[in-house]
């Protein structure tokens, strides 16, 4: 039920990770289209994931976690999100 309220109420934020580069330890490939990027939450705001990004990143300062980025639901080059179905 919360997704679907999300929903209706306009853009929804998306924290993702851009593909990781084969055989090359801790990084990631940033320049892939956002198509290929796993997201890994969503958020009412942009505000609380990217709280939520400084939160992962500050565990972990080393690692590839660094290029996580904020994307809104209607970033050119996002998977549309499938609409619910209407009930019948």
């Amino acid at each position: 039920m919360r997704w679907h309220t999300m929903m209706l109420a306009g853009v929804v934020w998306y924290l993702m990770l851009p593909p990781p580069a084969d055989g090359i330890p801790n990084r990631r490939l940033t320049f892939e289209p956002l198509s290929e990027w796993k997201t890994l939450d969503h958020f009412d705001s942009e505000q609380a994931c990217e709280e939520m990004r400084r939160a992962i990143i500050a565990q972990d300062p080393l690692s590839a976690l660094d290029t996580l980025r904020c994307w809104p639901s209607d970033a050119p080059g996002l998977n549309p999100v499938q609409p619910l179905p209407r009930p019948g």
